[in-house]
């Protein structure tokens, strides 16, 4: 099998990822399950070849430099966001196929509330997560969201640009790290000067990056960006814990100011075979705002399981809706509980 019948084959089959790693055959993930694509076992020549033909000018030279880069490219007229790294000295490629559409926040699982967040005229709303459980697709389809609703000026920076948004109320700058700006930090610290209504962060990867997505948000901007944490009062604690020890204070009264939710989410095997996802959403409420600026964040996990009223999901909650609905196996359910909270799996009331 040639690389190109294993995307046709790989795009028909809608895999979300293919890895080309030299001393094993290619491998493909569908489902949340990982296979091998024949017994043709992959050597270093023939990956490069490969990323040669898929990637940027110049990109085997550029990882065997750096390591590993980040890219995107098109393949059959399906777009992809590509890794390129470094094993035992061999390139190898990890490959992500990006949905044809972006669905809609209720097609993709959204609760209700988070569809509404991009509708807010300000405010900071993060999405954590471990890599592939969907953040950013939840960010382009409330980008669409509001490119249907609202007329908005719409800065991303992002690594590498995934989804490119066309024009409907909304205009876009979409830049990308490396090509367009050096990084996220370099990107932000002029954001202003463009005048943009909505600014999207790709990620918050480090202390001045996470202090520019605070200061744009509390001075009226809506800022949209990532986190990889394991649940939403972590992406909290991570803010907290990435900026100097003198300056805590501050940054707990701006986060308490600036922040609109937390949204974390996972992909989890459904019942018929695809993914489902199960979300926690964490609403910053007077109360919780009142818990982050006296730094009593451990009390917020509380505030969530009693504050339903306000928009509040427990992850735990929404496996019991998944299940509840069908959708979710309760062995996948009692797997992925959250142990900071019961789980009531029983009929459904």
């Amino acid at each position: 099998m040639t690389w190109e019948q294993l995307i046709a084959a790989a795009i028909e089959a809608e895999v979300s990822d293919v890895v080309l790693s030299p001393g094993s055959p290619p491998a493909t993930r569908r489902a949340g399950v990982w296979s091998f694509a024949g017994d043709v076992v992959l050597t270093d020549t023939v990956v490069a070849e490969v990323l040669e033909s898929i990637g940027p000018a110049g990109c085997v030279e550029h990882v065997r430099a750096r390591k590993d880069f980040d890219f995107a490219t098109e393949i059959n007229g399906r777009r992809f966001r590509g890794n390129a790294f470094l094993r035992r000295g061999a390139v190898g490629v990890a490959l992500r196929l990006l949905p044809r559409v972006v669905q809609s926040p209720e097609a993709l699982g959204l609760p209700s509330v988070v569809r509404d967040l991009v509708l807010a005229p300000h405010g900071l709303v993060l999405f954590t997560g471990a890599a592939g459980q969907g953040k950013s697709t939840s960010m382009a389809s409330l980008l669409e969201v509001l490119n249907h609703e609202r007329a908005r000026h719409v800065v991303t920076l992002e690594d590498p640009i995934e989804f490119v948004h066309a024009p409907v109320r909304c205009l876009f700058e979409q830049r990308e790290i490396g090509r367009d700006t050096d990084s996220f930090a370099s990107g932000l610290r002029h954001v202003l000067r463009q005048a943009p209504d909505v600014v999207l962060i790709g990620e918050m990867r480090d202390p001045e990056t996470i202090q520019a997505a605070l200061t744009i948000a509390e001075t009226g901007h809506l800022v949209l960006s990532t986190l990889h944490t394991n649940d939403a009062v972590q992406a909290l604690v991570r803010i907290l814990d990435a900026m100097p020890e003198g300056t805590r204070a501050t940054v707990r009264t701006q986060l308490s100011l600036a922040l609109s939710a937390v949204v974390h989410q996972r992909l989890l095997p459904g019942v018929d075979g695809g993914l489902v996802l199960a979300c926690e959403v964490l609403v910053n409420t007077p109360a919780v705002a009142a818990q982050i600026r006296e730094g009593h964040l451990e009390r917020i996990y509380s505030t969530m399981e009693l504050d339903a009223r306000s928009g509040m999901l427990t992850f735990n909650r929404s496996l019991e809706a998944l299940v509840h609905s069908g959708r979710l196996a309760e062995a996948v359910a009692r797997r992925h509980a959250s142990p900071r909270e019961s789980l009531h799996l029983g009929p459904a009331t």
